[in-house]
């Protein structure tokens, strides 16, 4: 008896063929629990078969002091008069997908038919007995099925599933049915029921002493939900599903509830008002779907002012475009802009600022930016697959902390810059939850709106955000920050506004905006954007090359590689230091951020559209000895095609993938080509494979992903070569392809962007156009006095593969310069330069691969002349230097990289003719060529302006102005003599 009672012994695994689909293995337990044992999967069904006397027999029993471990997926079968006695500790548990079942060995759903009879028995109510707990025991019960239990006969006790004499039991997301009288038994000790089911009984918990909590679970389908006879105290059952919403019946407390009843002392409100383990309405495909809350971008929400600062009605400050060309002219867009000025704080300056309830920018310059999506959206709403959404409109200027903490709505009037008890995000997101079918809630988010998803999750909680959000869709979000934002923040990239081409808010006013904004700030690139693309040559943040960037180079080296350096760059700059705290805060919050349980995150990024990576600060080649020794400070934006546009791959896929969370890539680049459209970053919703993916993730149907929706990046496009020209001047830039497309900036100051495929923009000073590699003529038009240098690159991938420069050309107000190209940079020709536009001072400079081609001034092979005009008229008794024919030299230098060493080269010689003009006199009311006079060429050396350095900082201040300051001053004065001329002109 002794060998018998300290061992588990196994009579043996038997095939049993009775199963309805195939062999089991079968463990008959008949020996108690002496040591500490595992049930593991392998031998599941275990059947404990203990009782072969007549009755009372002790139960199958675990010792005191020693543990009983069942594995996920196991199934034990009693047979009749039998069950389990813990003394010790027993652990079951399972997991939602392999759950622990404790059932009758007539029970043939679970475990196959055991009993080998095939049909003739079924399981029922008290077919075998319970699992007791006895003093000083412990059990834990986790995604568990206790069922067809309670058989024990009349008068030895009461027919119970579960029972707790004196231990310690906790039990969750367990199911306790058709068990005899009572489902769970309290009669001492202390336990704990969570997220269960009670159901099927005549009393579903009957306690008679210990202690008892049970919360957000279901306790119904009983005659009596919990009676309650014991004087140690409450049962305390509150926050439970009784069956109806309005809770338990009990006649002296709740006498119009329909649910289960209760008797004696059991705490029961609140309880739930639905059944949290209902049958999801939405599981199936297309079936339904939860409400939306949708999140737009930066610059995607309407933003107003009322009369609280001065204005006598309410004004549309953003978008700024109702207004006339006239008082665009005037200036009209930049006071708007001003209106919205934030101080060093971040806060507005104007209080009286407010976004509108559902007032998102649909389509904005006749170009749609959420009109799709608000119509896709109003769709599924009309046909019933939603019940409702929103668009959350929001002050996208504020720091997130604002947006989430702020917004009081009065008259549907939103105002982020007030304090109040219930933000607006957050009281918009609960009231979606309370209407949808699901009980939850879909966010979709675009851009910035993605950084407000994780923080409002962030703010409420695991335990909240899981009860109101069940998937997270995030477009172009990003999460590390944007380059983009770096090349704002120093030199006001893609600051202005155009309309028709012609400028709303000018680069400079956009750009002082944007130095106190927060939202400029929490897009910077975080550190772990700088820690992910560390080493990789296609996304540097900050690179530096070459004398003029000495003190960078020794403070960073030639990259930027992590936030402390990046901020310390920043502050160099006279960046708001405040801000760029706050920045870092909120990426040390957000950039580890993992969804709760329960909540799935898409996250989508745009692929394939020229994209700014970083910045590259370079020394350009010196043009003389004298600059050699005041070396100048150049920069230009660096492009990959890793991105949308706005956002890099790295920043909008920031989140590693797992079970909850996932990515997928939208091919931008072939969407383009085959639609002959050009999608990016701003307008990614007018997609329609992403509407369609954005809807089948809300219908839970994204079995099969849309054309152009990938999980996996697209493969680099060997065809896709390109193109990129930077002109550093006070030039225009226009590129024309052989059907008469262009795209660049135009003498009236318009921008235009027609050539498939291509991209202008402004980089500071900095002018740029991206095009495919093709046939094309490169144009240039004088705007003011100085010299221009022109980059031009050719990439695969974002990799540079072979480059040219042409430096230190001299221009003019009206010089007039262009090139061709068939192909690749090989086929460049040479650059045509027309000093004068007149056809008489022309020269040509070619450029040489992996070089750069300076320009240098011609020598006179005659004495100049100095002569006067004649008297009377305007101009009179002006100079002029008169050259008879001049000789154009030029030397090269190596660029094959930013370190190279400059070698100068002679090389070929181009002659240039440059002939007199004789001063027009002007006469009263007759038309008249008004002709400025040229001051004459020199050959001083342009020297960069100096710049300081700031005490306590690593790096120098950095000037965003790449033009001599003489040069800007000469543009100056010439821009308002030509304003003058063209009014003079008005009178004749």
């Amino acid at each position: 008896m002794r060998a018998r009672r300290t061992t588990l012994f196994f009579i043996g695994i038997v095939l049993a063929w009775g199963a309805p689909s195939s062999a089991l293995a079968v463990t008959y337990v008949t020996s108690n629990i002496v040591s500490d044992t595992e049930w593991a999967l392998v031998g599941s069904p275990y059947i404990v078969d203990f009782a072969d006397g007549p009755f009372p027999l002790p139960l199958f029993t675990v010792h005191e002091g020693v543990t009983l471990t069942i594995d996920p997926g196991v199934v034990v079968k009693f047979a009749a008069l039998n069950g389990m006695t813990v003394n010790g500790t027993l652990r079951a548990l399972g997991t939602a997908d392999n759950k622990i079942i404790f059932t009758s060995i007539k029970d043939d759903e679970a475990g196959g038919d055991t009993n080998g009879d095939g049909s003739v028995t079924m399981p029922a109510d008290e077919q075998w007995m319970h699992i007791e707990f006895n003093a000083g025991s412990t059990g834990s019960f986790d995604y568990a099925v206790v069922r067809y239990g309670g058989g024990l006969p009349i008068p030895f006790g009461v027919m119970t599933g579960i029972k707790n004499y004196g231990g310690t039991v906790t039990i969750n997301h367990t199911t306790l049915e058709h068990n005899g009288y009572d489902g769970l038994g309290q009669h001492g000790g202390h336990t704990t029921v969570t997220n269960s089911i009670i159901s099927n009984h005549e009393v579903g918990i009957n306690m008679s002493g210990g202690e008892l909590e049970v919360s957000n679970s279901s306790i119904t389908g009983n005659d009596i939900g919990i009676v309650n006879d014991s004087d140690d105290g409450s049962a305390d059952a509150r926050n439970n599903w009784w069956g109806d919403a309005s809770g338990p019946h009990n006649d002296d407390t709740n006498a119009a509830g329909a649910g289960d009843a209760i008797n004696g002392d059991v705490l029961y409100s609140p309880w739930l008002s639905s059944d949290p383990f209902a049958p999801d309405p939405c599981a199936e495909p297309g079936a339904c779907a939860s409400n939306v809350l949708f999140l737009p971008g930066i610059e995607g929400s309407r933003l107003y002012e009322g009369v609280g600062c001065g204005k006598s009605a309410e004004e549309k400050l953003w978008e700024p475009l109702g207004e006339s060309i006239l008082k665009i002219l005037r200036g009209a867009g930049d006071d708007k802009v001003k209106d919205l000025f934030l101080d060093s704080s971040g806060k507005s300056v104007c209080s009286d600022i407010y976004a509108k309830t559902n007032d998102i920018i649909d389509t904005v310059k006749g170009s749609d930016i959420y009109k799709s999506f608000i119509d896709e959206m109003n769709g599924l709403e009309a046909d019933g697959t939603i019940n409702d959404w929103k668009a959350t409109a929001y002050d996208w200027r504020l720091s997130l902390t604002d947006l989430l903490s702020n917004g009081a709505e009065r008259n549907d009037k939103i105002y982020y810059t007030e304090a109040t008890s219930t933000p607006y995000i957050e009281q918009t997101l609960r009231a979606l939850a309370g209407s949808s079918k699901t009980g939850k809630v879909t966010v979709v988010a675009h851009s910035n709106g993605g950084l407000v998803a994780k923080a409002l999750l962030n703010k409420l909680g695991g335990e909240t955000a899981t009860k109101l959000v069940d998937k997270i869709i995030m477009v172009g979000a990003p999460q590390g920050g944007a380059p983009e934002s770096f090349g704002a923040l120093l030199v006001g990239y893609n600051a202005g506004i155009y309309k028709y081409g012609f400028p709303i808010v000018s680069n400079a006013v956009a750009q002082e905006f944007v130095k106190n904004s927060p939202m400029a700030y929490h897009l910077l690139p975080s550190g772990d954007y700088l820690e992910s693309t560390a080493g990789d040559s296609t996304h540097p943040v900050a690179r530096f090359a070459g004398a003029a960037y000495a003190k960078e180079i020794s403070s960073y080296e030639t990259t930027i590689n992590n936030n402390t350096e990046l901020e310390d760059f920043l502050r160099a700059q006279s960046l708001n230091s405040a801000l760029i705290d706050y920045a870092g805060d909120q990426h040390d919050e957000l950039d580890f951020w993992t969804p709760p349980s329960g909540v799935e995150v898409s996250q989508i990024a745009g692929w394939g559209a020229d994209t700014v990576a970083g910045i590259d600060f370079y020394t350009p080649p010196p043009v003389s000895v004298a600059a050699a020794l005041a070396p100048l400070r150049a920069y230009r934006p660096i492009f990959t095609e890793d991105g949308d546009g706005v956002v890099p791959i790295p920043s909008a896929l920031l989140m590693a993938t797992s079970s909850s969370v996932k990515r997928y890539w939208v091919n931008l680049f072939t969407y383009n080509r085959d639609s002959n459209t050009d999608r990016k970053h701003k307008d990614i919703f007018e997609i329609p494979s992403l509407q369609d993916f954005v809807k089948n993730t809300i219908e839970n149907s994204t079995s099969t992903l849309p054309a152009y929706i990938s999980t996996s990046q697209p493969a680099t496009i060997t065809d896709n070569k390109k193109l990129t020209f930077f002109l550093h001047s006070p030039l225009t830039l226009e590129l024309i392809d052989s059907s008469g497309n262009v795209t660049g900036l135009a003498d009236d100051g318009s921008m235009t962007q027609d050539i498939p495929g291509s991209t202008y923009g402004e980089f500071g000073e900095v002018k740029y156009i991206i095009a495919p590699v093709g046939n094309y003529s490169l144009t240039m038009n004088g705007q003011g006095g100085g010299t221009f240098s022109l980059d031009m690159q050719e990439s695969l991938g974002g990799v540079i593969t072979a480059s040219s420069t042409i430096a230190n050309v001299p221009t003019a107000t009206s010089t007039l310069a262009s090139l061709t190209i068939s192909g690749g940079l090989e086929t460049v020709s040479a650059l045509t330069v027309d000093k004068d536009g007149d056809g008489t001072n022309v020269f040509t400079l070619t450029p040489q691969l992996g070089k750069t081609v300076n320009y240098e001034l011609p020598t006179p092979t005659a004495p100049p002349v100095i002569s006067s005009g004649g008297g009377g008229g305007w101009g009179g008794g002006v100079s002029f230097i008169v050259i008879a024919t001049t000789t154009v030299a030029t030397t090269t230098a190596s660029t094959s990289s930013p370190q190279a060493t400059i070698q100068p080269v002679a090389t070929n010689t181009t002659e240039a003719v440059i002939t007199t003009q004789k001063p027009i006199q002007i006469k009263k009311k007759q038309p008249v060529a008004v002709v400025i006079p040229k001051k004459a060429e020199t050959n001083i050396p342009q020297t960069p302006l100096e710049i300081g350095f700031l005490t306590g900082q690593t790096a120098s201040v950095y000037n965003a102005s790449q033009q001599p300051l003489f040069a800007r001053i000469g543009r100056a004065v010439y821009n308002g003599l030509y304003g003058l001329w063209l009014k003079l002109k008005s009178f004749f």
